[in-house]
């Protein structure tokens, strides 16, 4: 079973921006084994575009 152990938001981003590299370090549970990760406008109305969008483990 699925159990959510924390959700972090990155970016509470307003209007129409230039491009940006928003880079976030999100903590993950040792023995956890698996992680979902989400996008989306939470609710607004608009566009949101993304671009090389990675996830990539660093060491603990």
């Amino acid at each position: 079973m699925r159990k959510e152990i924390d959700a972090v938001v990155i970016g509470r981003w307003r209007g129409t921006l230039d491009w940006q590299d928003v880079r976030s370090t999100v903590p993950v549970p040792a023995g956890a084994r698996e992680m979902i990760f989400r996008i989306g406008l939470n609710g607004a109305m608009g566009q949101l575009d993304l671009d090389d969008v990675r996830i990539e483990a660093v060491p603990r």
